[in-house]
């Protein structure tokens, strides 16, 4: 079993989050932030028998049952679809066109064409081929429109600088390459493993890790060279479950303000790629941990006197394979979008963080 150790780390972490928002639910009551609930429920979300949750599956609906369960169970009303009498229950069937490719795709520069999980790795992709001309820039600088740029990270770079290079995305780039680090490398089998998916837009792009040998080949090359990205691809059609439920505000005004408290409740699920005998990726941290906030929130919350505004507490699926449920919950959304105050998503809290302080969020 991988990642299945919950530190006091996070029991601390929502003993801070609840104080914190109490101005939000006033008095709480006796309730209060559990260990035993904490590590209770993270031993079954993260326990071998849920085979991993991963995004799609039976154990990823097993998932969202029980935490909805869990959320009449701690006196919420239901904010999912209608069940069998026709009443709301609390969980939300969502059902997508997935778009992957169909084998692995590839990267062209010049004459030489790599591909995904061997000499490079899609992290990122919304479309079936994107291409740009070479521009080698730092991550503090701007890309061209429609430009391959490719970035070296710099040595005090964050661990994980997906986010960062998706901006250039944003900024203008389609394509983004980035030459591997420790953390990619160490992570490559896993990754290579994954069938990638995306959600078609506008506007095709990739963000793409490519080895030390394909980043000195690339940056040995004039700017201006054309790059390529693309491969077969394959539409099926998935469902993936979000857990819901709310509690009505209390004050006449401030009900039709919205919090929303959210997390992700899938992860890898098993792959028969990885290495070693245990192919059960557990997810104690990502996103257990979120989810078991989520969790004890509504169990405390829901147990003292009432918030002024309305809080919806959802738990998407499938934020593995694209972040379908949260997709379809923003475009769908049950409340007026001028209404929402603010989210508070809780992810990967299971462990100590080196540039967080003991106490600090």
């Amino acid at each position: 079993m991988k990642i299945t150790r919950f530190r006091n780390h996070a029991v601390t972490a929502l003993i801070v989050l609840s104080l914190s928002i109490s101005t939000i639910a006033q008095k709480s009551g006796t309730s209060v932030i559990d260990e035993k609930n904490v590590r209770s429920a993270i031993q079954f979300l993260a326990g071998d028998a849920m085979q991993g949750r991963g995004s799609g599956t039976i154990f990823e609906r097993i998932t969202a049952e029980y935490i909805g369960s869990q959320f009449m169970q701690f006196g919420l009303e239901p904010a999912g679809e209608a069940g069998w009498d026709g009443k709301p229950t609390f969980v939300q069937t969502v059902t997508n066109t997935r778009n992957s490719f169909d084998g692995s795709p590839m990267l062209k520069y010049g004459s030489t064409t790599i591909e995904h999980g061997k000499d490079m790795l899609v992290l990122r992709a919304t479309g079936a081929t994107a291409s740009g001309t070479l521009q080698k820039i730092g991550m503090n600088d701007k890309p061209a429109a429609g430009s391959a740029v490719f970035v070296r990270l710099p040595a005090d770079a964050p661990a994980n600088a997906t986010q960062g290079l998706m901006g250039m995305v944003t900024a203008g780039a389609s394509l983004v390459l980035v030459e591997e680090t420790a953390q990619y490398r160490t992570n490559w089998s896993n990754m290579a493993g994954r069938r990638i998916s995306f959600t078609s837009t506008p506007k095709a792009s990739a963000v793409i890790v490519v080895s030390k040998d394909a980043a000195a080949a690339i940056s040995a090359m004039a700017d201006g060279t054309q790059i390529e990205f693309g491969g077969k691809v394959a539409s099926t059609q998935s469902q993936t479950w979000n857990a819901m439920g709310k509690i009505t505000g209390s004050d006449p005004k401030l009900a039709a303000e919205v919090i929303l408290l959210t997390s992700h409740l899938d992860h890898l699920g098993v792959r028969e790629t990885a290495t070693g005998a245990d192919k059960i990726f557990n997810g104690a941290d990502d996103d257990a941990s979120g989810s078991v906030a989520v969790l004890e929130m509504a169990r405390v919350l829901g147990a003292g006197k009432k918030p002024k505004r309305t809080v919806y507490f959802v738990c998407f699926g499938s934020e593995e394979a694209g972040g379908f449920g949260a997709s379809w919950f923003v475009n769908n959304l049950p409340v007026a979008k001028d209404k929402l105050v603010a989210n508070l998503e809780f992810e990967m809290i299971g462990r100590p963080d080196e540039k967080v302080k003991p106490e600090e969020l």
